[in-house]
């Protein structure tokens, strides 16, 4: 290995270990802490025809006109 191969190893491992280093140790009990999932309205599934049109109010006004 020469030399620069050797710096950038140094390099990327005093990164990682930096990295590492940023954690705390807070995160790890608010996640040992459970809260309840909140409250979800339910509904109840109806077999049915599904509907291929759909009424949109409004009016079709014309971009240009061609004579």
């Amino acid at each position: 290995m020469n030399k620069s191969s050797i710096i950038n190893l140094l390099k990327v491992s005093a990164m990682a270990l930096a990295l590492q280093a940023c954690g705390s140790s807070e995160s790890k009990d608010k996640k040992a802490e459970v809260t309840e999932a909140p409250a979800t309205e339910v509904i109840s599934l109806q077999k049915g025809a599904i509907s291929t049109s759909f009424n949109v109010p409004g009016e079709l006004v014309a971009y240009q006109q061609v004579d």
